[in-house]
């Protein structure tokens, strides 16, 4: 390799790390032809000591579930029997090793995680992808799960893609871009190809530093032009375009210059989507062309035929071929490849060859779309069924099928794909049935999620509500679950959509669902108090029978009502199904809860964690709403931690989500974490105007900012001199927790009031003695505090230390350093000097966030691999987590994690 040397050291120092027992990745990115694939030939070289796993996207293999997994893993196959039957089942059903029969992918991601882990067990590992960009979807979701995920196994995992092609880029994965070979390197690559200087120096500037070119251009010089006979430019195809795309003319040239049956030759195997030698010979011989015509090709040097099969010299040369084949010679060699394959592969070629209406051929892409759903793979049974409804002539199953694709789409979370394709069914076209009211309420129920799932909820609930709604009038089982749905999208939506709420209303009158549809239009216009008895009588009617939807709503309905354990215990009941029946990408909305209640409950490691694995999963599973909304919350509890530049950075992260004036929970929630900074700071008149303006915008209905930041809204306007504004705040807070009577909303509700009257000491201990029936431990601390402060402005110093150590250490077991530094401070105003806290009041409060999920699972009886399939983790990660955990605990085995949990807080370890 010439003049790679910086991209060779980082490679040398990612087997390094490899080699020491971690885990490394990175993403190569560049232009075709740039030296992506030398760059993965010379690591495969240097790790010669390591099990290498390799595989190279193809193309036309990209409507293929799991191909190029398959081909990857094809090696260590016979390993399967080492993972969790679970895993096993859902890897080998989506490998098509045993019949499928409904493969998670997420099972299938975790899966391929603890193959590599258990390979590594033995020997460090290093997977090679080259052309990511043509991997089938399927197989690089389930690798960027898995690299994602490795931390303590000696698993190095290198990609090459090209830029801005189909592998996406993830935030959390190293990547380097490939530029050209300075002048030095391509003199010295050229220095073998005898070519006179004003040659070369054409070839230089032609080439631009990209490898490929610099190799291939000579190749169009005759022996004099190498020479320098004639005046430059020499070069046959010297005019405008990338280097790419003149080696592409290039390779094009060489393949119009060979007799039609090599060129039939070069066909087959452009468009096989594989390399197998039967294959590709028995197409070719069907179109004509034989052997002779195959060797013919092969002395040309634009395809290679060995023992391990037939592959052309450069992905470019499969672009040249198509491009110098006419529209009958691709549907004569797609034809052929169709005799010679099967399943799949057989109904693809021929779907290619098609050129009209054929109803059997869509009933077996049906069948293929239905085994792709099966395995896994929802990208390609939308591709199936799309293509199926192309080749149908009657209607109604061509808007079945249309249909059947677009809930394919958005289950791969392919929003603009699925629109797309809804927009086609309700084209529909001559002919189209008009009533087709379940295949048209599933449709309208799709539209709806699209919309929502866009940062569009109004648009979302008028769906519903105007189609969806209506259609479920006989059908009672369905209604209650599309009535939730409505109702929730309209309260997201913010107000301005009462008319949408009145006709819920109507049509949820006397169904189980009445209440929370009414309650949730009290909140939307501002009337939380009013709505707490309507949501109390949902919540009434709910249990674990129910349907998801109407379980995740009641979680939604307890926390308005101030019941954070009720939250707690919805939403974990919500994220074990979710993990039990397989339906991981639900799980955002219930892990987003959960670590919320957490937060309130204070077991902040919980929530940390509970709230990173939502985001894990949303990015996963491509669901930007629930991103910028978990970004949000993340961001809250960075700023309650006291780490601003996190805090910052997770709130730009949640207002870009929310930034085309969309996904108003987001903002709300990034405007919370800000002013708990503010707070912290003393930065009053900041956090009231920041908090002025979250009430006058879009995101005024939100949960975080129409209760959860009612008592910084109250602090900052006391503090800042302007406590008129805080009088209506304070009216609705305390009508609200007055409705919900939960011990933390009247303790609130004292404490901001107390900041408001002439003698605030009663309303102060009266907030203490209801926080001391309830265990919102940060609300609790920051009520001391106050409390503190205000005894230490009255001089009463003994007092004031009393409260602002409880506040104090309050935060500090809480992990909330920016409040514990605001409560120092006002002990040494007081002439105090905090404590050092000694550890005795938390022992857990020492582990990472991800530690401390392991221990409290590991605590429960769960071995390394239940408690690795419950987080997303490998056994061996599971393993270095304890490892690291039990010294700072104090303890040598898993038999004294039991204990140590349930050792009650201030006992020292």
């Amino acid at each position: 390799m010439y003049g790679r040397e910086a991209e060779r050291r980082l490679l040398d120092r990612l087997l390094d790390r490899v080699r020491d027992g971690g885990a490394a990745s990175l993403v190569v990115r560049g232009e075709p032809g740039i030296g992506k694939t030398t760059l993965l030939d010379h690591l495969a070289g240097a790790a010669a000591d390591l099990r290498i796993l390799r595989v190279t996207g193809v193309e036309t293999e990209a409507e293929l579930p799991y191909a190029a997994l398959h081909l990857l893993l094809y090696p260590v196959l016979d390993r399967l029997d080492a993972l969790p039957e679970a895993q096993r089942a859902a890897l080998r059903a989506a490998l098509g090793v045993e019949a499928a029969t409904g493969a998670n992918r997420f099972q299938v991601g975790l899966a391929v995680l603890g193959l590599l882990a258990e390979l590594s067990a033995e020997r460090p590992v290093l997977c090679l992808v080259d052309d990511a960009q043509w991997l089938d979807r399927e197989s690089a979701d389930a690798l960027v799960f898995a690299v994602r995920r490795l931390h303590a196994e000696p698993v190095g995992v290198v990609v090459a893609a090209r830029d801005g092609d189909g592998f996406r880029t993830m935030p959390d994965l190293d990547e380097i871009h490939l530029a050209g070979l300075s002048r030095d390197a391509a003199e010295r690559l050229l220095a073998e190809q005898s070519l006179a200087v004003n040659v070369q120096d054409q070839i230089i500037g032609e080439a631009r530093g990209n490898p490929l070119a610099l190799v291939e251009l000579p190749r169009a010089l005759s022996p004099e032009q190498r020479a320098g006979a004639f005046t430059p430019p020499v070069l046959a195809f010297a005019e405008s375009g990338t280097p790419p795309s003149r080696v592409l003319r290039g390779f094009r040239s060489e393949v119009e210059a060979l007799p039609s049956a090599a060129r039939l030759c070069l066909l087959a195997a452009a468009l096989a989507g594989t390399a197998d030698r039967d294959v590709i010979i028995g197409a070719a011989t069907a179109c004509g062309a034989g052997l002779a015509a195959l060797a013919v090709a092969e002395r040309a040097g634009l395809l290679r035929a060995d023992a391990s099969g037939i592959t052309l010299r450069h992905p470019l040369v499969r672009v040249a071929v198509q491009a110098a084949s006419d529209i009958g010679e691709h549907t004569a060699v797609h034809r052929a490849l169709a005799e010679a394959t099967e399943g799949a592969r057989r109904v693809w070629h021929l779907s290619a060859a098609a050129t009209g209406a054929d109803d059997a051929l869509a009933g077996d892409l049906d069948q293929v779309a239905g085994q792709a759903m099966d395995r896994g793979a929802p990208s390609v049974a939308a591709s199936a069924a799309e293509r199926a409804a192309e080749l149908t002539t009657e209607p109604g199953d061509r808007f079945r099928r249309l249909s059947y694709a677009a809930t394919a789409a958005l289950e791969a979370g392919q929003l603009d794909r699925a629109a797309r394709l809804t927009r086609r069914a309700e084209s529909g076209g001559p002919g189209r049935p008009g009533a087709m009211p379940a295949a048209d309420r599933r449709l309208a129920g799709v539209r709806a999620l699209i919309e929502y799932e866009r940062g569009m909820p109004g648009r979302a609930a008028a769906i519903l509500v105007e189609e969806a709604v209506p259609a479920t009038a006989a059908d009672p089982d369905n209604r209650d679950s599309v009535l939730v749905r409505a109702a929730v999208y309209t309260w997201h939506a913010g107000a301005g959509h009462g008319d949408l709420f009145r006709r819920l209303e109507r049509h949820a009158e006397g169904s189980g669902v009445a209440g929370l549809v009414r309650g949730l239009r009290l909140v939307s216009l501002g009337e939380p108090a009013a709505a707490v008895p309507e949501l109390a009588r949902y919540l009434g009617t709910v249990d674990e029978t129910m349907p998801f939807p109407q379980r995740l709503a009641a979680a939604y309905a307890a926390s308005l009502t101030g019941d954070h354990g009720l939250v707690g215990e919805l939403a974990e009941g919500l994220v074990a199904e979710c993990y039990r029946e397989g339906r991981t990408t639900l799980l955002p909305q219930p892990l987003g809860l959960l670590g919320t209640a957490h937060m309130l409950l204070g077991r902040p490691g919980e929530a940390f964690a509970s709230i990173r694995e939502g985001l894990s999963v949303a990015a996963d599973s491509g669901q930007e709403h629930r991103r910028g909304h978990l970004a949000g919350v993340l961001s809250w509890l960075h700023a309650i931690a006291g780490e601003e530049e996190r805090a910052r950075a997770m709130a730009v992260e949640a207002d870009a989500a929310s930034a085309d004036g969309r996904r108003a929970a987001a903002r709300g929630w990034a405007v919370h974490a800000l002013t708990e900074l503010d707070l912290q700071r003393g930065r009053y008149e900041a956090a009231l105007a920041r908090l002025r303006e979250a009430g006058a915008g879009r995101a005024a209905h939100t949960i975080s900012v129409q209760m959860h930041a009612v008592p910084a809204l109250v602090e900052a306007a006391v503090r800042h001199g302007v406590p008129g504004e805080a009088g209506p705040a304070l009216a609705r807070l305390t009508a609200w927790a007055e409705a919900c009577a939960r011990p933390w909303a009247l303790a609130v509700a004292a404490r901001c009031a107390a900041l408001l009257a002439d003698d605030p000491e009663p309303l102060y201990r009266k907030a203490l003695a209801d926080h001391d029936r309830d265990g919102h431990s940060l609300e609790h601390a920051r009520t001391h505090l106050l409390y503190g402060e205000w005894l230490r402005r009255r001089l009463r110093r003994a007092e004031a230390r009393g409260q602002l150590t409880a506040a104090h250490d309050l935060f500090d077991r809480l992990g909330a350093t920016g409040w514990a530094a605001r409560a120092a401070d006002e002990l040494r105003a007081a002439g105090y000097a905090p404590a050092v806290r000694d550890g005795a009041h938390d022992p857990l409060a020492v582990l990472t966030p991800q530690e401390l999920q392991v221990v409290r699972l590991a605590a429960t009886g769960a071995s390394n691999r239940d408690v690795a399939a419950r987080l997303f983790l490998s056994p061996r990660t599971v393993a270095y987590h304890l490892y690291k955990a039990f010294p700072k605990l104090g303890i040598t085995s898993r038999a004294e994690l039991a204990p140590m949990l349930n050792r009650p807080p201030g006992t020292a370890v």
